[in-house]
Parts: C-alpha cells; structure tokens; sequence
C-alpha cells in the first residue's frame, strides 16, 4: 500500500520541476525575442544610415546647385569648403545613427543572455526546491511504509560450516 504522503511529496516534487522548466522555457523565449529584435535593430540601423548618407548627398546636390546658380566656382574657395564641411558632418550623422543602432542591439543581445541566465538559474532553483522538499519530508514517512532514517543492524553472515562471521 502507498504512503499518502510519499504520493503527495511525488507530486509536489513534479510541480515544482515542471514550474522551473516552464519558467525556463519563458526565458529561453523571451532570450529569443530578444535576439532577433537585436538582429531587425541593426537591419533597420543599415538602412537608417543609408537614409543619413541619401540626405546628406541631396543637400549637397542643391547647395552645389545653388553655388552654381550664384556663378560662383563649386571646386574652389568657399563653396568647396562649405560642400566639404557638409560632407563631413554629414559622414558624422550617418556614422552616429549606426553606433545608436548597434548600441541598441548590443543591448538587446545583452538582455538575451540576462533572459538565458534567469532561465538556468529557475531550472536550478527548481531542482533545488525539489530537493529541499524530499530532505525536508524524508523523516515523516513513520514506520508503517518503513521509515527511511531507521537504520537496521546487518544479519550477520557465515561462510560455510566453519561458522565464520564477518560481523562478530
């Protein structure tokens, strides 16, 4: 016959294994969520940096324009200066947008292997519990369903007609 509380320790015990591999399952996913929105940001990053370098060089298309329009000499004095400093800031705008970017999806990666770490750690914590809860119930099974903690003197043995005993 069973022990009800051996059943009841069984059942604790597989709830408490199956709550830490659930909430490991949700790290994991969420670790993955996390992984692929790192991998759209640095996409969506590329073409944001394209879009930087798409502007800058249609600023430079109407001031060239309109240095033209003025009569003035676009390769030499100030209008070169003033195309090279647009240029170059511009260069600068599209390099920040990709370091805002990759910031934001090494952040992100970040965030995977926090979500990756929580999820072993609630699968340990379970295993644990788990042990915690049988340690803790190992002494209460009383001696009907054999106590466990009752240790019992070994039967001495003999060997043969000689009557030797290794116990005695």
């Amino acid at each position: 016959m069973c022990n009800p509380q051996l059943i009841m320790l069984g059942i604790s015990l597989g709830l408490t294994v199956v709550s830490g591999a659930q909430q490991k399952q949700t790290a994991d996913t969420n670790a993955e969520i996390a992984r692929r929105m790192a991998a759209n940001r640095r996409l969506v990053g590329e073409e944001e940096e394209k879009d930087q370098r798409r502007k800058t060089a249609a600023l430079k298309g109407r001031q060239a324009a309109l240095f033209g329009a003025s009569g003035a000499e676009i390769n030499t004095g100030s209008s070169l200066l003033i195309l090279a400093d647009t240029a170059e800031f511009g260069e600068l705008d599209a390099l920040r947008v990709r370091n805002r970017a990759e910031n934001e999806a090494v952040a992100l990666e970040n965030q995977a292997q926090i979500f990756n770490a929580q999820g072993d750690t609630a699968l340990l914590n379970a295993g644990a519990q788990g042990a915690g809860l049988v340690a803790s119930k190992w002494g209460s099974f009383g001696t009907a369903g054999g106590n466990p903690t009752t240790t019992k003197s070994p039967k001495a043995l003999s060997f043969g007609a000689s009557g030797f005993s290794p116990l005695t």
